[in-house]
Parts: structure tokens; C-alpha cells; sequence
């Protein structure tokens, strides 16, 4: 998000044509202006707010842009219904708490935010500008010692819903630990681990993570074409969950590498090698093409989170993890 100029309008286009039931009006702009107390007047701008009054090295002005007319003054003094749309430009660098709180203007106004080339920005865009953030702002130590390490199998549920996410796995009984205690636990076992809501995903971790899908050895031992069944339960998972990932991880013995990606009930890209195997489901998406994709742990710093960064976030710190057991053999 490097430009600093945004918008927040009714569609997603501005400049089409937008029926009378879904504009943005001068009275609801005024109405949420009149009672959104982090807004302030900027000197005389009639249709102006400051978006932080604390802060003396930027400030960010909100303006409402109405139809054109050469005598706007009087048109919106007979007419307090103007439609328009909010044109927002930010001086200086953007920063997240800026956007958070557009985000909450729009969605206020049932409306869309959109960046200076009237590109959508979503709730999921906020939490990875968060996310790429905190890893600029690493700690020069980790907040612990332990955690995942490069020979690893995770899922990565775009929610953080626990209980919801554990029903949907038929997963009843668990443990909570601290953080150091919980990895220590899993180390050299088939239990699995649950970190959830880092920034706004859920990861599930362990040997035996691709077998979550299954209910007992029959199952597995029915199913020939193990990927395939694989893409078929990420895509039934995503229809609850909106987006819901798989990576695995080996440069060791038994070298494998391997990422899929389901969105809204359908898999977006599926990859997977090993001396054994080599399976791709899919068209390779254009950011796969700026990063090595033989290393799954790039692949997910694009597409959720990287699991070995989450020792540096302090978000972290005294976070509380789940430790289950989901054994079919």
C-alpha cells in the first residue's frame, strides 16, 4: 500500500454510474462525522476531518467530493441528500492505524476502501501489511527458543474460531500450554499442535496434520490417490473457512516439498516433490514467480504466514497453545 491517496465509495469503481439506493450521502457522511469521536475539524474545511489529533509529524484530511456543479454552495444547502464518495489523502508515510481506522469509516458507511488505483482493500490486506511489519520490527532475539523447525507439515486456517475449528476436526479432548511447553511436548511425537489467531490465522502442526481429515485407518488405507483426497478436503474446509492452506517441509532423509491453497470451496494452486513424486494441481499464481517455490516456507510468507517467524512476533509472548491427539494408525 504505497500510495497515500484512498477513497471509500458505494462501489467498487467510482466512476460508474451508481443507483440511488447505494450511494453515500452528504447527510450519512455528516451524521457518522457528527459521532465519530477519533475525527477532528481541520481549520476551517467545512467537509474535512483530521484523523489523529495527537499526532504533530503527519495529519490526514477526509474529504466528501459531491457531483459537479457550478453552483455546488447552494445545491447542497437546498439538498442535503448530495451523493458522493469520501476522497482521503494521507501526507507522509501510511501508517496501519490510519488505514484501520478508514477501514472502519467504510465499513460504517457499508462501503467499500479503496487505494489510489480503486483497488479494493480488505480486512485480510490489513492483517498482512500488520504481519510484514512485524517482521521488519523483529527483535533482535526470538521471544522463545522453541518452535518449528525446517522439517515440518502445517495447516493454516484462515479463522480464529477455536472451538469451531476442533468440532469441524471431531477433535474433543485437549490440553493448553504455554508456548515453550507446548512444541516440547509434540517434539518426536504423532500429537498435534494448535497456535491460533496470529494474525488472523490458525496453524495446526504436526506429523500427522495431513491425516486430520480422516477418522480411522479404514479411511486411510481406501484412499489410493492420497493428494487428490488431500485437495478435496482443503477445498470442503474452505467452504466454512473462507481460505485454508497445507505446506510440508523435508531437506532431510525423506526430501519432500510441497504447498496448497483453497479458497471459497475451490483449490487455487496445489505443488508437491519428493525423490518419489512430483503432482501439480492448478495454475501457478504471478507471486509465486518472485520467490523460490522449492522452499514452502517462502510460499507461505505470501500466502498466510511463515511459521518460522512466529518465535520473533511478540504477539506470542504468553500466547497460550492447544495440544491434541489425532492418532488413526
Amino acid at each position: 500500500m504505497m500510495n497515500n491517496r484512498f477513497s471509500i465509495s458505494n462501489i467498487k469503481n467510482i466512476d460508474d454510474d451508481v443507483p440511488l439506493e447505494d450511494r453515500i450521502t452528504m447527510e450519512e457522511w455528516t451524521n457518522l462525522y457528527n459521532n465519530f469521536n477519533d475525527l477532528v475539524w481541520i481549520g476551517e474545511t467545512k467537509y474535512g476531518k483530521e484523523m489523529d489529533k495527537n499526532s504533530k509529524s503527519w495529519h490526514s484530511q477526509i474529504c466528501f467530493e459531491w457531483e459537479t456543479s457550478e453552483d455546488f454552495p447552494k445545491v447542497l444547502i437546498l439538498n442535503p441528500s448530495i451523493w458522493g464518495y469520501l476522497r482521503i489523502r494521507i501526507q507522509r508515510r501510511v501508517k496501519i492505524r490510519q488505514l484501520e481506522k478508514l477501514f472502519e469509516i467504510a465499513k460504517a458507511l457499508d462501503s467499500y476502501l479503496l487505494d489510489g488505483k480503486d483497488k479494493e482493500v480488505t480486512e485480510a490486506d490489513l492483517d498482512q501489511m500488520k504481519l510484514d511489519l512485524a517482521k521488519k520490527e523483529l527483535l533482535k532475539n526470538p521471544v522463545y527458543q522453541n518452535g518449528f523447525n525446517e522439517q515440518a507439515r502445517w495447516l493454516a486456517i484462515r479463522n480464529s474460531d477455536i472451538d469451531k475449528i476442533f468440532k469441524e476436526f471431531k477433535i474433543e479432548k485437549f490440553k493448553e500450554y504455554d508456548w515453550e511447553k507446548g512444541f516440547e511436548t509434540i517434539d518426536n511425537t504423532e500429537k498435534l499442535l494448535m497456535i491460533p489467531s496470529i494474525h488472523g490465522w490458525s496453524i495446526i502442526t504436526g506429523i500427522n496434520t495431513p491425516y486430520l481429515f480422516y477418522d480411522n485407518k479404514k479411511q486411510f488405507d481406501l484412499t489410493e490417490k492420497h493428494f487428490d483426497s488431500l485437495v478435496k478436503s482443503l477445498n470442503s474446509l474452505s467452504k466454512k473457512f473462507g481460505n485454508v492452506q497445507y505446506f510440508e517441509y523435508n531437506n532431510q532423509n525423506d526430501k519432500c516439498n510441497g504447498y496448497f491453497k483453497a479458497k471459497n470451496g475451490k483449490l487455487v494452486y496445489g505443488k508437491y516433490d519428493s525423490p518419489k513424486e512430483s503432482i501439480e494441481k492448478g495454475k501457478q499464481p504471478k507471486e509465486l514467480k518472485k520467490v523460490d517455490t522449492n522452499y514452502a516456507f517462502n510460499v507461505a510468507d505470501l500466502w498466510s504466514i511463515n511459521p518460522l517467524d512466529l518465535v520473533y512476533l511478540k504477539e506470542v509472548k504468553n500466547k497460550k497453545i492447544f495440544v491434541f491427539d489425532k492418532n488413526i494408525f
